[in-house]
C-alpha cells in the first residue's frame, strides 16, 4: 500500500469513529435533537444530529422508539431532504 492509500484509510478510519462517538451520545440525551425539517412532511418524528466541520457537516437521521434510538440515515447536509425510501 503507497503512503497516500495508508494516510486516506487512516483519516477514514479516524473519520468513522468519531462518527461513531457522536452517535453513542444519543444515548444519554436523544431529546436534545430537534426534529429534522422534513419529519412532519414524512408523518414521523424524526430527529437529527448533526456531525462535522464547514462543508463536511453531516445529518444522523434517527428515530426513538421506547427508549432505543435507531439511526435511519446519515446524509451530508449539502443534500436535498430525505424522503421515505432514503430511510
Amino acid at each position: 500500500m503507497r503512503f497516500t492509500e495508508r494516510k486516506a484509510a487512516t483519516a477514514g478510519g479516524r473519520w468513522f469513529a468519531q462518527l461513531m462517538a457522536k452517535i453513542d451520545t444519543l444515548e444519554m440525551q436523544p431529546l436534545r435533537c430537534p426534529l429534522a425539517p422534513e419529519a412532519a412532511e414524512l408523518g414521523i418524528e424524526l430527529r437529527e444530529l448533526h456531525f462535522g466541520r464547514r462543508r463536511g457537516v453531516y445529518r444522523i437521521l434517527f428515530t426513538l422508539r421506547a427508549r432505543t434510538v435507531h439511526v435511519l440515515h446519515i446524509r451530508h447536509s449539502a443534500r436535498d431532504a430525505a424522503s421515505l425510501a432514503d430511510l
